[in-house]
């Protein structure tokens, strides 16, 4: 004999408490009546699965005007919310260890949210302050030759005005070109000379299309005329020691003079756009020659009001068209609104490294699963503390208590905990700022945050989110559950908080699996192999001072026994390259030219890097030692070789042309391909040529004695600015002075 019959399944039952939370007790009876009746006949015929889902829809269709619950009692007064305040206190004061562990939760929690809130904040924030951001769209360029191109995020000379001239949608047009390094000095006698790497060339529309405020000068008439110069507050304090520099002079280079029209605030952190200095366009030769043969100039186009990116990206393809017809080497144009460049942007020859809208999204992903963690725990240590506050519940139910008042209460200690833990956030946060900007290199303030529809959300989200759950379930129960002492074991609560631990330790999981691939990929990083010698390599950026003796300096740097090799190069390892265009052969043949990365290399670089030749050797000092930058002797990496359709022993001896210099060059080695750029590009073909522009020279010190080639190389004092020439020490672009053979 079964002394023990089967159970029937229970409906769920949750909608049968929000049933008795909110309809009138009349009625009540007869509406549980029927939708258990209706549970049991779903359940026998379509399972147990649609009889629940069912059963949820039924209960909140008996939820109607008739049937909600009338109250009758006038809402909490003083006394009454005092005497939950009250109450709420007591608690926390009887219960210290349960109040600092939900408190802590959520005050750490919080923290780590708000730190990530800013940075998010701030990513989201560029470009945004200009009053006509919305109208704003930047213009890049695509290059192609042949079965190669290359995305740029900069144009030649024509494109703004041209669509300035003849396309409708454009209101006006600005052009920058950024100018890598220049010294800069006053009239004065004996003024020293000052390294500037920040300074460009703009058009006069600058301070139309972008709002970039002037202290002094007329916006309108700063730059119209050539050799004119608008400066930044902090530049005209560090040439003139005071914002009042309208109508002095600069000089660029000991030659050029310019006069100053203007003084504008610094341009916000929050821009893509960043520059010290702005000079006119029209003082370039450049600006007289509306082509379309170089691509270095940075443009953008303020839309009239109405006009759309879409119609102003179908206005240039139509002019691309007007201009060279149907060849298939054409450029392509592209608009971007500018307030997606920084997020949604991701091509060369940029102003400064772009944000990734990859990145905010996972950290705001982060920061709400952490809050979640946060909740999670105060829900966990809340129900179960909600066995011991039963009796409490109960009793305040047989006195008279209604559901909503037991509801307010424990939502008033939630929202009580919460204020005191983010207060407790906001300290934490002060207290990491300085190390958070220090990881992040950012300048974030906790000010952008102090706003009260911020607090007062976040406040209330994080208090209901963690508190509403709780509070909704202990007023729900039934006096005589309690009382009978039923209630801690209903299959309910225990679900409830198995559920919570359960969905706890799923996105513990997550982070910490998170984590590990984070890890994983900086050890891929470190570790990976890029096809040179990065071990006891110093790198020097050299500013024009320095590239003009570069040969005594290398010397001065050998002498040191602490210094196994000095090398020279246009670019830092895995700083990219640039781009030249080369057909095979000594005759120019446009159809098939192709677009390679160059770097110009001096004849100790190949064995100072490392780099493994397969083919061919390097190149020596007579051919590094030719004037000018037109290549004659070059270094495939197996790439370039493959793009050229040879084999490395083919390509030894071949010739190449390169349009941009009118000139060949014969191919004296092919090397192993390396990494030249960032792990997230592939191997391209690079075509490494002796001599040229050097911007870095590389030190490869002796095994161990990093310190003392540093020390050798910084000299017997630090520098305190850029030296000019007239100076007797040579000056890296560091500001570090090295010494140097007089």
């Amino acid at each position: 004999m079964n002394r023990h019959p089967i159970k029937a399944p229970q409906p769920p039952g949750f909608p049968l408490r929000l049933l008795r939370l909110l309809c009138r007790p009349e009625v009540l009876e007869d509406i549980e009546g029927d939708v258990h009746e209706i549970y049991a006949d779903r359940l026998r015929g379509r399972g147990r699965l649609i009889a629940g889902l069912a059963f949820w829809y039924d209960c909140l269709r008996f939820i109607r005007p008739y049937t909600i619950r009338k109250s009758v009692h006038a809402p909490a007064g003083p006394i009454m919310l005092q005497n939950y305040l009250s109450v709420s206190f007591r608690h926390a004061r009887r219960h210290p260890g349960f109040s600092l562990i939900n408190v802590a939760g959520l005050a750490v929690g919080m923290a780590v949210a708000i730190l990530t809130v800013l940075f998010v904040s701030h990513e989201q924030s560029f470009d945004r302050f200009h009053e006509k951001a919305d109208r704003i769209a930047r213009i890049h360029m695509t290059w192609i030759f042949g079965d190669t191109q290359m995305e740029v995020a900069m144009t030649t000379t024509a494109p703004g005005p041209v669509a300035r001239a003849q396309l409708s949608e454009v209101e006006n047009a600005v052009r920058f070109y950024r100018v890598r390094e220049a010294f800069w000095q006053t009239d004065q006698p004996e003024a020293e000379a000052l390294k500037e790497s920040g300074m460009v060339y703009a058009d006069s529309g600058l301070f139309n299309v972008f709002t970039f405020p002037l202290r002094a000068g007329d916006p309108d008439a700063a730059l119209v005329e050539p050799n004119t110069l608008v400066l930044t507050e902090s530049s005209a304090r560090k040439y003139f020691g005071t914002t009042d520099a309208l109508g002095k002079t600069l000089i660029m280079n000991g030659e050029e003079v310019f006069t100053v029209t203007g003084v504008m605030q610094d341009v916000p952190s929050a821009s893509h756009i960043q520059f010290t200095m702005a000079a006119s366009f029209s003082t370039l030769p450049a600006s007289r020659d509306v082509s379309f043969d170089s691509s270095q100039y940075h443009t953008y186009a303020l839309l009239t009001p109405g006009a759309t990116f879409s119609q102003l990206q179908s206005g240039l393809d139509r002019l691309l068209t007007e201009t060279f017809g149907d060849n298939p080497s054409k450029p392509l144009l592209h608009v971007t609104p500018l307030t997606d460049v920084y997020l949604h942007s991701n091509v060369s020859a940029d102003w400064s490294p772009e944000g990734d809208i990859r990145h905010v999204r996972m950290f705001s992903a982060i920061a709400i699963l952490i809050l979640l963690i946060a909740c999670i725990n105060y829900m966990n240590l809340a129900t179960a503390r909600s066995v011991n506050r039963a009796r409490e519940v109960g009793m305040r139910k047989v006195l008279g208590a209604e559901g909503r008042q037991i509801f307010s209460q424990f939502v008033g200690e939630a929202l009580m905990l919460t204020a005191v833990a983010m207060l407790l956030a906001f300290g934490l946060v002060l207290v990491a700022l300085p190390a958070y900007n220090t990881l992040t290199g950012g300048e974030q303030t906790i000010a952008a945050l102090i706003r009260p529809i911020y607090l007062l959300s976040a406040w209330l989200g994080v208090s209901l989110l963690a508190g509403a759950w709780p509070a909704f379930g202990l007023s729900n129960l039934l006096p005589a559950r309690v009382l009978k002492g039923t209630y801690a074991n209903s299959r309910g609560g225990v679900l409830l908080r198995r559920g919570l631990v359960v969905v706890q330790f799923a996105v513990t999981v997550v982070l910490i699996a998170g984590t590990i691939t984070i890890h994983r990929q900086l050890d891929f990083m470190r570790d990976k192999e890029l096809g040179y010698d990065r071990q006891q390599l110093v790198i020097i950026p050299i500013d024009d001072t320095a590239r003009g003796r570069l040969d005594v300096l290398q010397e001065a740097m050998r002498s040191s026994n602490a210094v196994a090799s000095v090398a020279a190069v246009s670019s830092p390892p895995s700083g990219g390259a640039g781009v030249w265009t080369f057909n095979a052969g000594p005759d120019p043949r446009p159809e098939e030219r192709h677009l390679v990365g160059v770097l110009q290399i001096d004849e100790s670089w190949v064995d100072l890097m490392g780099i493994h030749l397969l083919a061919g050797r390097a190149p020596t000092s007579e051919e590094t030692k030719r004037e000018g930058t037109t290549p004659r002797a070059v270094v495939l990496n197996e790439q370039a070789a493959a793009l050229f359709g040879w084999t490395p022993d083919e390509a030894v001896g071949q010739e190449l042309y390169t349009p941009s210099r009118q000139a060949s060059a014969t191919v004296i080695g092919v090397a192993e391909d390396f990494h030249f750029a960032s792990l997230y590009e592939p191997i391209e073909p690079v075509i490494m040529h002796a001599g040229g522009y050097m911007g870095y020279m590389l030190v490869k010190t002796a095994s161990g004695a990093v310190p003392n080639a540093i020390a050798h190389l910084r000299g017997d004092a630090p520098c305190p600015r850029i030296c000019s020439p007239r100076h007797d020490r040579v000056c890296s672009g560091n500001a570090t002075c090295l010494e140097a053979v007089q």
